[in-house]
C-alpha cells in the first residue's frame, strides 16, 4: 500500500462549486488513514505477541521439546523393547 502512495502525500482533485465552476483541490492520500490504521494494529499485535524488545522480556518461555526417540518407561513400547535387548543378549536366542 505504501508503493501506491508513493510520494503523493497530497492529491489534486477537481470539485465543482455551487456555481458550476470547475476548481483544483488538494485533499490529503485517502490511503494515508489506511495505512495509520494498519500500523496501529502491528504495534498492538507485536506487543500481544511478545515481538517487540520491551515485551520479549516479559514472554513466558515454551516447556522444551520431549525426546520421543525412546518410549517412556512402563509403557508396551519400552517393556517390548527390553524384552528384545535381552533377547539379543543371550546367546542361545531363548527366553530367560
Amino acid at each position: 500500500m505504501k508503493a501506491e502512495i508513493g510520494d503523493a502525500y497530497m492529491l489534486e482533485t477537481t470539485v465543482l462549486d455551487s456555481h458550476g465552476t470547475a476548481r483544483t483541490v488538494r485533499r490529503l492520500n485517502p490511503l494515508l488513514k489506511t495505512v495509520e490504521a494498519c500500523e496501529t494494529k502491528m504495534v498492538v499485535l507485536s506487543k500481544t505477541l511478545g515481538l517487540t524488545p520491551v515485551d520479549r522480556e516479559k514472554a513466558k518461555p515454551t516447556r522444551p521439546h520431549e525426546d520421543t526417540s525412546q518410549p517412556t518407561p512402563g509403557t508396551v513400547d519400552w517393556i517390548l523393547q527390553e524384552h528384545a535387548k535381552k533377547l539379543s543378549q543371550d546367546s542361545d536366542g531363548l527366553p530367560a
